[in-house]
């Protein structure tokens, strides 16, 4: 049965992968995205400055999660961080469900690259998320305000944006709460002993791997005490990027729209790429929404602006695949640090 689920899973992956291919496909192929394809030749060496802002936002992540793990009494060297970082984003770009397969696999990445202990990879991993995610609440209330400034269309995207931010913060205060908080992982832990039959078993032998990653937890919280403004702060900046970025590819394309009118837009639209979590990177459906909310543009421009955003995509992932393929470094990469 446990073969027979695990088929099933990956069936469901590689038909959204499926499906999100073809959706983007009908957008691109036509004389529409072969007048794009038309402006993307004509523009040419110059769009390669579109690269920048994805590079500025894993610089920024990077430092943000540095922060983050040393508040466990470990900082990770930046650059083997940095490795690590891109890796993990190559695999969330183009893999079915990259998001949930990216954060599997992560801890292993921070023990090959940077010498951090699986246990504490985890913690840094969650930390992480939560971080992320409460300053992606933050982004996409700031695009909902800036929406309603500038009268985004449709009239119900500042809202729905709001509605976004909200699922975003109390997603992350949860997830903070239930893992940090003693009373939230014990009723976790309790809720994991009454599991039936085998699950209740498989908890049992991993009791003390379970309390070893809940101490670090804790520890993590006292350590990084008013930090977490800061932190907040900085994953903000790196999601600030993502606008930046649509902004400037689109100038680049002769779009001429404001970044007041491109924020609120994209802000959406980052929600949507999460929780289209089968379709990598939420291909296809971001895609479709910038058809759908790009109006005020001509069509071919906004075709060129995905597959210049797609083409971006692939080539950082192709730096993050030879990243993943490199050796383990031998040199000593963590400096133990007082708490």
């Amino acid at each position: 049965m446990k073969i027979a689920r695990l088929r099933f899973r990956d069936v469901v992956r590689w038909v959204g992968l499926a499906l999100a291919l073809a959706l983007l496909a009908k957008l691109l192929l036509g004389p529409e995205g072969a007048a794009g394809l038309s402006l993307l030749r004509e523009r040419g060496p110059l769009l390669l400055l579109g690269l920048l802002p994805f590079l500025a936002f894993e610089l920024i992540d990077t430092a943000a999660w540095r922060r983050l793990i040393g508040a466990m009494g470990v900082t990770p060297r930046y650059l083997p961080l940095l490795q690590a970082r891109i890796s993990a984003e190559a695999v969330n770009l183009t893999l079915p469900a990259g998001a949930a397969v990216a954060e599997a696999i992560t801890p292993a990445l921070l023990y090959r690259r940077c010498g951090i202990a699986i246990r504490d990879g985890v913690v840094g991993m969650a930390a992480r998320r939560w971080t992320v995610l409460r300053a992606h609440g933050v982004y996409l209330f700031a695009g909902g305000i800036v929406g309603l400034l500038v009268a985004t269309q449709p009239p119900a995207l500042p809202w729905l944006t709001f509605l976004f931010s909200a699922v975003a913060l109390g997603i992350a205060a949860g997830a903070r709460l239930i893992f940090t908080e003693r009373s939230g992982s014990s009723r976790l832990e309790s809720m994991l002993e009454k599991l039936p039959g085998r699950f209740h078993i498989w908890f049992a032998n991993r009791r003390a791997s379970f309390a070893a990653v809940d101490r670090r937890f804790e520890a993590f919280a006292r350590a990084e005490g008013a930090d977490w403004l800061a932190n907040t702060a900085i994953y903000l900046a790196a999601w600030m990027v993502e606008a930046v970025e649509t902004f400037l590819l689109l100038r680049l394309l002769g779009a001429q729209l404001s970044f007041s009118e491109v924020f609120p837009i994209e802000a959406a639209l980052s929600f949507v790429r999460s929780v289209a979590f089968l379709a990598p990177a939420g291909l296809g459906v971001q895609d479709l929404g910038y058809v759908a909310l790009f109006t005020a543009l001509p069509r071919p421009v906004v075709l060129a602006f995905i597959a210049s955003k797609r083409g971006k995509e692939l080539l950082w992932a192709a730096v993050g695949y030879l990243a993943l393929l490199g050796r383990k470094t031998s040199a000593p990469l963590v400096q133990e640090v007082s708490t």
